[in-house]
């Protein structure tokens, strides 16, 4: 008989990524799923800054690429089809050495017929820069795929220091997903203790903020509303200091909050 750790569990999706494959897996776990996207991702609105990167590489303008999420892979990849550069982009990512965060780039890398290079070991930014520290990359071109056009400023800083040259990128944005009432209607549940579970697959910051933000935010007038029901921004303990548990994509921190949803 298969076990559904999370029978009888309403469980909030806030992701807009993989949305429907995360509610069945959510399903054949026991749960009931409820919808609730938070934050969407979008190509970067201003496509030149994206288009002169991109030119550099294919021209054989870098050495190096340092990938930090799936998303920007493929969101780098679908700009190199719309400018016809498709071609000489996986050639040139072929060519030069990949330096990855974590195993969504790998993934994206992988999608695309290359292996990575340089997996990081630890997958952060600080590994990258650890695993970098002893190199010399004096006159060395890096590209950098960022999330977020002021995100990884430490790494950036940490290249440039070692004397290489940095090319960096954002190639897409984050927007809101739902209108506010949408938002307001799960912040109601969350506080009423309706959801037992809130499942994030990644970018779990923003859309706690947002949930933050509605629950202190009540017609036009600012409120002191009781947010301990919500679920924290950060921190590996988060999910313990939240009256909502915070279910996670990676494997042993989803048995962990399995475990003590049970009991």
């Amino acid at each position: 008989m298969t076990v559904q750790p999370l029978v009888g569990k309403t469980v909030a999706v806030p992701e807009t990524r993989e949305l429907e494959r995360l509610i069945r897996l959510l399903r054949e776990q026991g749960a009931t799923p409820l919808a609730y996207p938070l934050v969407g991702i979008r190509d970067a609105a201003d496509a030149a800054p994206i288009e002169a990167w991109l030119r550099i590489l294919v021209d054989g303008g870098m050495d190096d690429l340092v990938l930090l999420t799936g998303e920007g892979v493929r969101r780098l990849a679908g700009f190199a089809e719309r400018m016809g550069l498709f071609e000489p982009f996986v050639r040139e990512v072929a060519r030069v050495r990949t330096i990855t965060r974590g195993p969504k780039p790998a993934a994206a890398l992988h999608a695309l017929g290359v292996r990575p290079t340089k997996p990081a070991r630890a997958p952060t930014a600080d590994g990258i820069m650890r695993d970098l520290m002893d190199e010399d990359l004096t006159g060395r071109r890096i590209g950098v795929q960022l999330y977020a056009e002021d995100a990884s400023g430490e790494l950036i800083e940490f290249l440039c220091s070692k004397g290489a040259t940095v090319h960096a990128v954002a190639p897409y944005v984050y927007v809101p997903a739902s209108e506010d009432a949408h938002v307001d209607e799960l912040v109601a549940k969350i506080m009423t203790g309706a959801i037992d579970a809130i499942a994030f697959t990644g970018e779990r910051a923003r859309s706690c903020r947002r949930l933050r933000a509605r629950a202190e935010w009540d017609g036009g007038r600012s409120r002191r509303a009781d947010v301990r029901r919500l679920p924290a921004t950060a921190g590996r303990r988060a999910s313990d200091r939240a009256g909502t548990v915070v279910l996670h994509a990676n494997a042993r921190r989803r048995a962990h909050s399995c475990a003590r949803m049970r009991k």
